[in-house]
């Protein structure tokens, strides 16, 4: 059998651990995961290094140590009110993006549990109110699929090792390998992708998941930046392409009144500034490094946005136009 990686080891554990109150001992967990002892051994120190509140306890007749997890609350149960565990429910559409990973289980358990505590009758008020609560899933990405290459990757970010991932990025042919440092995980319009530094680039990078074919924790440290900021490193782009060596530029739009509002009840960018006009459109005002992600959502508004600035954007959009205007014919 496939030995898990220490994420999932780790994980795993604590999910032994929570299913059994009364502990388990060590030769227990490593039987359990096929590890040795000294493996498991490793992982409780680790953790408890960590903060993770695990106890170890000598049984007096056997003289094996047991393991137990403490609450670091005096009540064990940590209970929810029962208006938490409603909403809890109601909202259990939105975890699903966790599909695949090694937390799901845990996940859809821990909602399996209170649908069970909420009563047969009251559930049917609450889908029904669930139901007026629902996520578009359209352009979502699913990982059921990459769960064992994105388990190699936390592992790679958890203890600061290089990993390799085989790559096929969106214009190349065939795959590559790539030796990374996997800095941050980023979550993008239902997909995630890895922020890290590339050894062919020698520069920073992003992969996105569903684009990795394999991944392989190595042993190889490194050491990511103390001043690097993954919040100050992403200011200036739109979304996740980002072009962190560009001077900024300003980025002005006009919305008709048709969609002004929408427009602004929403925090496109930290950087936005928008301005209400008096026959009812608004001028957004943006200072991004790149215009790539802007300008196809720009489009996406049809004759109700107008980019004002830059010119070349503006140019880019019309030749766009007309290209669509060609693909349909003008006839």
């Amino acid at each position: 059998m496939e030995k898990p990686t220490q994420i999932a080891r780790q994980w795993a554990m604590l999910h032994h651990l929570s299913q059994n109150p009364n502990g388990m001992s060590i030769d227990d967990l490593s039987k359990e995961l096929h590890v040795s002892a000294r493996t498991i051994q490793r992982d409780i120190s680790c953790m408890k290094d960590a903060g993770v509140g695990i106890d170890e306890e000598q049984n007096q007749s056997s003289g094996k140590k047991f393991l137990s997890i403490i609450f670091p609350t005096e009540d064990a149960n940590i209970r929810l009110s029962y208006d938490e565990a409603v909403a809890l429910y109601i909202g259990r559409q939105f975890l699903e993006p966790m599909m695949g990973s090694i937390l799901w289980e845990a996940v859809n358990s821990g909602l399996e549990k209170i649908r069970k505590s909420l009563g047969t009758r009251a559930l049917f008020f609450y889908d029904r109110l669930a139901s007026k609560a629902l996520q578009t899933r359209v352009g979502w990405s699913n990982y059921n699929s990459k769960s064992q290459y994105l388990d190699e990757i936390l592992l790679g970010l958890e203890d600061s090792h290089c990993v390799n991932i085989r790559y096929k990025s969106q214009d190349s042919p065939k795959p590559e390998v790539y030796a990374i440092d996997p800095y941050h995980i980023l979550m993008h319009k239902g997909s995630i992708y890895i922020i890290g530094f590339s050894h062919k680039a020698q520069a920073i990078r992003h992969w996105k998941l569903d684009r990795v074919e394999d991944a392989v924790a190595l042993r190889t440290e490194f050491k990511k930046p103390e001043d690097f900021d993954i919040s100050k490193y992403m200011e200036g782009s739109f979304g996740v392409i980002h072009f962190p060596t560009e001077k900024l530029q300003k980025v002005k739009i006009r919305f008709d009144e048709s969609v002004a509002r929408y427009v602004s009840e929403h925090v496109w960018s930290n950087s936005q500034k928008l301005t209400a006009q008096p026959d009812g459109s608004v001028i957004l005002e943006l200072q991004l490094n790149n215009t790539v992600e802007v300008k196809n959502w720009v489009m996406s508004f049809g004759s109700h946005a107008e980019v004002l600035k830059p010119a070349s954007l503006r140019d880019e959009i019309v030749a766009n136009l007309q290209a669509a205007l060609k693909q349909y014919g003008n006839e």
